[in-house]
């Protein structure tokens, strides 16, 4: 254990404190008895000198030098009463001195045996986590043996398939003539494989031919699915302050709920992070939902080279609030963002060139905003009197607003002399 600190600032005010008042009583006392003593020895003065003189001239003394002796005389029996109040409070001070020093030092060791304690339980929390860190890097390199081990008899299985099985399988079906199979060589010209012409050194794969028209629907897979939520969870706990939920969507797709202020920080823990990699961005999308408070919903999508890993990381913002660009930790974020400017109004903070990147100049409004007329609010074309391309303000007719639901081409000359349901001649 450490040494014993110095007292705090309070006692050791009250240590100087009693040390004045000793010694100032010492001053006092000294005082005291040198004004005693010197009482004495003018009183053996005097009276030598009274019986001298009485002797000498037989004569007494005044009343008048009697009442100047007497008037001394109590003003030194006063001043020493005033002396001893006085001793008596500085006694009384140093009392209560000693009772607050006696109570600090009690406070002092019941605090010392706190951080006794408080020591000792941080020693063994930090043995506890040694030991939890010496049980992690054993399971760790247990499963690295055990991936490595599981990738080379995978390697080994598909060798041993591609080899063996499924030429069986293809000199089967073509000894049965289905003709669901079809063999592809590396060669340019395929070759026809029989029982004599097959040789170990020729290279082959088979792609099988099947009439089925459904999509093919990926199935969910209950361990990568776990082990992509486990990994979210890792995620929210090293993020506690931004992350928000964690959700798995569509089967195997993970995403990640955070609040906007925490777009930079999350981003940059997952693109740096030795377990995460992200280290490519692919997109920024956006949503527009005027329903909410926070209308827009911004989407990242980070890839991992590394881990063959996907990751989307989600947050939202208003109108007016501007969410922190992530240029520093992207730079591929500068174009993706300047498309979320321009066709929903997202605001970037610390963007080097926040500029509209698919409308044209001096362009109004955002069109993917869900506020944003289908129309438009102006419309370009070229003017043959002026020779160029104009933009006006748009202009739509009564009868391209309001279709007649018998024939919506009615607007157009060719057409309003047909009944409903024929087509003008060529001529």
């Amino acid at each position: 254990m450490k040494e014993a600190q110095k007292p705090p600032q309070a006692v050791h005010k009250l240590i100087l404190k009693y040390h004045q008042a000793l010694q100032q009583l010492e001053n006092m006392r000294r005082e005291l008895q040198f004004a005693k003593e010197e009482l004495v020895d003018k009183d053996k003065k005097r009276l030598t000198k009274y019986r001298s003189h009485t002797i000498e001239t037989s004569t007494k003394p005044t009343q008048d030098k009697l009442d100047q002796v007497m008037l001394q005389y109590n003003k030194i029996l006063a001043k020493n009463v005033q002396l001893r109040l006085q001793l008596e409070e500085m006694m009384k001070v140093k009392e209560e001195f000693i009772r607050n020093l006696k109570q600090l030092q009690s406070e002092r060791s019941q605090v010392k045996l706190a951080v006794d304690r408080l020591y000792e339980e941080n020693t063994a929390l930090f043995q506890q986590r040694e030991e939890f860190r010496l049980k992690l890097n054993l399971l760790r390199e247990k499963l690295e043996t055990t991936r490595v081990q599981g990738q080379r008899d995978l390697r080994e299985y598909r060798r041993l398939l591609n080899n063996d099985e499924k030429l069986n399988i293809f000199l089967e079906m073509k000894n049965q003539e289905r003709p669901c199979l079809e063999l592809v060589t590396r060669n340019p010209a395929n070759i026809l494989f029989n029982k004599n012409s097959m040789t170990s050194s020729t290279t082959c794969f088979l792609r099988y031919q099947t009439t089925e028209s459904r999509p093919t629907v990926r199935k969910n897979d209950a361990v990568s699915t776990s082990t992509l939520m486990d990994f979210g969870l890792y995620v929210a706990e090293c993020l506690p302050k931004y992350v928000q939920k964690v959700q798995i969507v569509t089967g195997n797709e993970l995403e990640v709920l955070i609040a906007p202020d925490g777009i930079v920080p999350v981003l940059q823990f997952l693109k740096d992070h030795h377990q995460c990699q992200f280290a490519s961005l692919a997109d920024i999308g956006a949503l527009d939902v005027p329903s909410r408070e926070n209308r827009f919903e911004l989407v990242y999508n980070l890839l991992s080279l590394r881990y063959n890993s996907r990751i989307r990381v989600k947050s939202y913002t208003d109108e007016l609030t501007p969410v922190d660009s992530c240029y520093e930790v992207f730079k591929a974020a500068d174009w993706y963002e300047r498309e979320v400017w321009d066709m929903y109004g997202v605001f970037f903070a610390n963007h080097p060139d926040l500029r509209r990147i698919l409308t044209d100049y001096g362009f109004e409004g955002h069109p993917f905003r869900k506020d944003f007329p289908l129309s438009g609010f102006v419309e370009v074309r070229y003017d043959d009197e002026v020779k160029r391309v104009v933009v006006e303000p748009v202009e739509l007719s009564q009868e391209f607003r309001k279709f007649d639901l018998s024939s919506p081409w009615e607007t157009f000359p060719n057409f309003r002399a047909l009944p409903p349901g024929k087509e003008p001649e060529k001529q």
